[in-house]
């Protein structure tokens, strides 16, 4: 069985805000906080928008840490 740290989705899905606010545990206001800043890019058509999953990927990739080296204590 294959573990993956990101998400998949289809190539041509198109993710609701409310999606990422799940996957992410946080709310939706955050999610849209993140697209408004820049931080997470979207698509607006009208009072409609939706995420690439290609732009959501891109946004945890950025927001990625690096895990801390054991010292060996």
């Amino acid at each position: 069985m294959s573990h993956t740290k990101y998400p998949q989705f289809e190539a041509d899905q198109l993710l609701k805000p409310e999606d990422i606010a799940q996957w992410m545990n946080v709310s939706r206001r955050t999610v849209m906080r993140w697209v408004q800043r820049g931080q997470l890019g979207a698509y607006k058509i009208g009072n409609v928008t939706r995420i690439r999953p290609d732009d959501f990927l891109r946004f945890l990739q950025s927001h990625d840490t690096e895990p801390t080296p054991s010292n060996g204590k």
